[in-house]
């Protein structure tokens, strides 16, 4: 195996990791989101009616001048939620592909190195350990060992990363928009 092939197996085997922070972003974008929501769903609209001598708001002239203020501001502040709730989607898709892709590559390219030892060694033995040893065993037992490496390797790693990338995302939200709530929450952590 060669240099560039090293090299490039390393890439691959830490490119997942990278892509599970665009995955991680999912639940700490919800949060910015709903807060933004919130935001909209309470968004005052005062009374202003020029007939019942409820004058217009300070700097609007007239209740007309108002309301088409209000109704922009509202409609750009959907919009934006919109785009944000697209960018969370696109975020979390093209990572959670990345991610399974990157996790299954670096599983399965562990999983035919162990076969590929476990072979070798199996034909370096001479021949009487195949006297005691079915070559029918053997290779199940082989099949089975790949298979316990795989399922051990590939999905708990891949949650567990999630789920850390995750709490990683979230703080560094937290501490650029609330650094004391940060604290607290990095208090708390077990």
């Amino acid at each position: 195996m060669g240099t560039g092939s090293v090299e490039a197996h390393a890439i691959t085997n830490t490119l997942p990791f990278i892509f599970l922070l665009l995955s991680g972003l999912m639940f700490p974008g919800w949060g910015i989101i709903f807060a933004y929501m919130i935001e909209y769903l309470y968004y005052p609209v005062l009374p202003c009616d020029e007939d019942a001598g409820i004058d217009p708001i300070y700097p609007h002239t007239s209740c007309d001048e108002y309301i088409t203020f209000v109704t922009d501001e509202m409609k750009n502040m959907s919009y934006t939620l919109t785009y944000g709730w697209l960018g969370v989607i696109a975020a979390v898709m093209i990572g959670d592909i990345l991610v399974y892709y990157g996790f299954g590559t670096a599983s399965e390219r562990m999983n035919k190195r162990v076969r590929d030892s476990a072979f070798t060694s199996l034909m370096r033995q001479e021949c009487a350990f195949f006297d005691f040893h079915t070559v029918g065993s053997l290779t199940s037992q082989l099949s089975d060992d790949a298979a316990m490496i795989h399922s051990f390797s590939g999905q708990p790693i891949r949650q567990m990363v999630m789920s850390l990338s995750s709490v990683l995302v979230g703080l560094v939200v937290s501490f650029i928009y609330m650094w004391p709530f940060a604290l607290v929450a990095l208090a708390i952590l077990p």
